[in-house]
């Protein structure tokens, strides 16, 4: 409900200028949207503006492709600060649930009290700017870089001759890599892909709580 009438005003708002909208838009300017704005992209992109959403995966993929999922890793992470807020709002027990339509009345009067009490006291996400142009210099470089793991996983030929074991942390060397958490947030361009690790290892854990690793015992490193 409320997604869509988000959608509905912003549809709205740029034909009509609702509330002087334009007025803080300039030619080219970039939306940077979740997947809920599908809909309106086109009108977004009528009026002049450059406009980012994360890709949806066709029904005939069971992943993205390389380029494809640094796309949307561009977009989350231009995002991430914005998930970030919207975190600290929920926080609040008013905005932790779903708002009843009797409250609709004063949701933007409790909405600014909020913000403006969150800007006071709260500190800001972002305190050291000064190696974020690294960071994205760093990204850009990569971001067309192949695959070199896909590419061989995708070789039939190459995976029928590789013979595997399951590794096991008993058996694991003992100069197995560690890393820092700076080491990690450095390695991933900041701090979502880190907070996202357990989400992601969750998803391959089996039935019996173990997270499966399998190595090649004739090929290193892989």
């Amino acid at each position: 409900m409320a997604i869509g009438c988000l959608l509905t005003k912003l549809r709205t708002g740029l034909n009509t200028n609702e509330e002087n909208i334009l007025d803080w838009l300039q030619e080219k300017d970039t939306f940077v949207v979740d997947r809920g704005f599908h809909d309106v992209l086109p009108q977004i992109k009528a009026f002049g503006y450059n406009v980012y959403m994360p890709l949806f995966l066709p029904k005939n993929q069971k992943q993205f492709t390389t380029s494809e999922a640094n796309s949307n890793r561009f977009v989350t992470k231009v995002r991430f600060v914005i998930e970030c807020v919207n975190g600290r709002i929920k926080q609040w027990r008013f905005f932790n649930k779903v708002v009843p339509h009797s409250s609709l009345p004063f949701g933007h009067g409790y909405f600014s009290i909020v913000c403006s009490l969150i800007n006071a006291f709260r500190p800001p996400f972002v305190q050291h700017t000064s190696a974020h142009e690294e960071i994205a210099r760093e990204m850009q470089k990569k971001r067309d870089e192949k695959n070199k793991l896909l590419s061989k996983l995708n070789d039939k030929e190459f995976m029928k001759i590789k013979k595997w074991t399951s590794l096991k942390a008993s058996d694991t060397a003992v100069d197995f890599p560690k890393f820092s958490k700076e080491e990690l947030e450095k390695l991933t361009y900041s701090v979502f892909q880190v907070k996202m690790a357990k989400s992601y290892a969750v998803e391959h854990v089996n039935d019996d709580g173990e997270y499966a690793i399998r190595v090649s015992t004739d090929t290193k490193n892989l």
